[in-house]
């Protein structure tokens, strides 16, 4: 949620156009430090806006996570509104496609399950979120079906694409 969150609100998008053609035009150290200095100020603040919430959340603040997951949810609905309301430009200027979408699904499912398979180890994570030791369902278990999951949506079999 954190990452559509970050998208609706646009924080410190690169254009990737922009910097395809200053490539392409003429490679001068100034163009290219302005491109490297925009990408580290995006890796910061995706670091800052996705990766630490993620960590916070299934580690320190395990006990808020429902509470701020409805508070993301409540400001996705209400920013939602606001541009649906307050714009009147193109609707395909605002739309993602089908593939960003699955991308999306997919880093944010990769991240939460590289960042719970290192915390489980660790007393800080706590322990309705590991894996079950005898019977039930855990979010762990969960995990992994969505994981099965994400990862049916990019396989050749799946699509019907045949292999060379």
């Amino acid at each position: 949620m954190v990452i559509l969150l970050r998208h609706t609100f646009g924080i410190c998008e690169i254009d990737h156009v922009t910097n395809e053609t200053a490539s392409k035009k003429k490679d001068t150290s100034k163009v290219s430090l302005r491109n490297q200095r925009g990408y580290i100020i995006t890796m910061i603040v995706d670091f800052l806006s996705i990766v630490l919430p993620m960590t916070l959340l299934c580690t320190v603040l395990a006990e808020w996570t429902y509470l701020s997951g409805a508070v993301v949810i409540l400001v996705l609905l209400f920013s939602a509104a606001s541009k649906r309301h307050g714009s009147s430009r193109n609707q395909e200027d605002g739309l993602y496609s089908l593939r960003d979408y699955v991308s999306t699904y997919r880093v944010s499912m990769m991240l939460i399950t590289c960042i719970c398979i290192l915390a489980v180890d660790f007393k800080i994570f706590p322990r309705r979120y590991a894996k079950t030791e005898t019977y039930g369902t855990s979010l762990m278990d969960v995990g992994v079906g969505a994981f099965v999951f994400s990862n049916s949506f990019v396989s050749r079999q799946a699509r019907g694409i045949s292999t060379m």
